[in-house]
């Protein structure tokens, strides 16, 4: 069992509805210049013809983007790197939107991890999947139906302001026979917890892909 690649791994902050994501637009999009990021890979925000786009790329550095997302009313740091993501996530949230007037505590709803990570196995992800469960499909035998993914999750909410998380486990639809593809989202109102989740993410797939035999 491998963990090959991460397509991609994203960490966010979800804002509190009422936001003026045009000015925070203008000015974290300077203060990313400032700090040496390349932001001309996107078209200035005034010339956009008045159209609000879904998402648009603030500023890049290395293979990581820092995006804006208009209709989420999400600031996102997202690569293929998530030691990269994470330097750049808490920079933005730690250092620059502070930095720029933004009261944390007050602005963010809450923050999240999201992976998509493709990890090899020896053994084939469909055979590893059926085994791994008691349910018994044998009313359905002549379907020919398989165990085709697994979903984990827990049963607190953010109305609750605790964390969520939610785990889907398939094969891998470029390479079903060897690599199964984990579909991760993880979520908090703490920034602490989730640089805490963000270190263990490596460890908590490989030792669920592992408990199921692969």
């Amino acid at each position: 069992m491998e963990i090959e690649r991460y397509e991609p791994y994203h960490i966010g902050i979800k804002f509190e509805p009422g936001h003026d994501l045009d000015r925070l637009w203008s000015r974290v999009r300077e203060a990313l210049k400032t700090r040496e990021y390349d932001i001309s890979r996107e078209p200035q925000f005034e010339s956009r013809v008045g159209v609000v786009p879904s998402r648009v790329v603030m500023g890049v550095k290395g293979k990581t983007n820092v995006e804006l997302n208009f209709v989420a009313s999400a600031l996102n740091t997202i690569g293929e790197e998530p030691k990269d993501v994470s330097t750049i996530f808490k920079e933005v949230a730690t250092d620059i939107l502070p930095s720029e007037g933004y009261d944390m505590d007050v602005v963010v709803s809450f923050y999240e991890i999201i992976a998509n990570v493709t990890v090899k196995s020896d053994e084939e992800p469909v055979e590893v999947l059926n085994e791994s469960t008691k349910l018994n499909l044998e009313p359905l035998k002549e379907r020919r139906v398989t165990i085709a993914g697994l979903k984990i999750n827990n049963t607190f909410t953010l109305r609750d302001k605790n964390y969520f998380t939610e785990v889907i486990i398939e094969p891998s639809p470029s390479s079903p026979r060897n690599r199964f593809t984990v579909h991760l989202i993880y979520r908090s109102m703490d920034i602490e917890e989730i640089s805490s989740f963000h270190d263990r993410v490596d460890d908590l797939i490989s030792k669920i892909i592992q408990s199921l035999g692969a």
